[in-house]
């Protein structure tokens, strides 16, 4: 767990790691059943405590972006989330741009929790579901391409102006 807490940051690979109370306030929102608070996470993370919920344990795998919560129970799947966290560091580490790909940039994205989350959702829709979001998510990013293209001209502007 704590390799989870020191990979899956809110604001992607340099940022602050997640306090044990927003944990468990996330866990409390999307789990109302799970009793968990920040000092009870914080006693797992060091060992005091042992032997968690089946429901906390599918509430941290739901809130880290895991698919199930074998991570926390079976080495096998815990070597290969280990093994998938270790890669997006390594190809983030000193890589030349012409050299990090689509499944590298994929691997980087997924270490920015908002990212994980979207795209393990994501694997609940139907094709034609993905499509759509696809579609929005397009339009965001041109609009976003646009305001910016806007706020250069503007920029443009004031300077020939001044």
């Amino acid at each position: 767990m704590e390799r989870l807490f020191d990979a899956i940051r809110p604001e992607g690979r340099n940022g602050r790691t997640y306090t044990n109370e927003e944990v468990a306030a996330a866990i409390r929102g999307s789990h109302p059943s799970v009793r968990v608070s920040g000092a009870y996470l914080s006693a797992i993370r060091k060992g005091t405590k042992s032997n968690p919920s089946r429901e906390l344990l599918a509430g941290l795998a739901n809130f880290f972006g895991l698919r199930k919560i074998s991570f926390f129970v079976d080495d096998l799947t815990a070597e290969q989330v280990e093994a998938e966290i270790t890669f997006a560091r390594a190809l983030g580490d000193g890589q030349p741009v012409e050299r990090v790909d689509a499944e590298a940039t994929l691997a980087l994205a997924l270490e920015n929790h908002g990212v994980r989350m979207l795209a393990m959702r994501a694997l609940a829709l139907s094709p034609q579901r993905i499509a759509e979001v696809t579609k929005i998510v397009n339009d965001i990013l041109n609009e976003d391409q646009s305001d910016d293209d806007d706020h250069g001209r503007a920029d443009e502007q004031d300077e020939a102006d001044a």
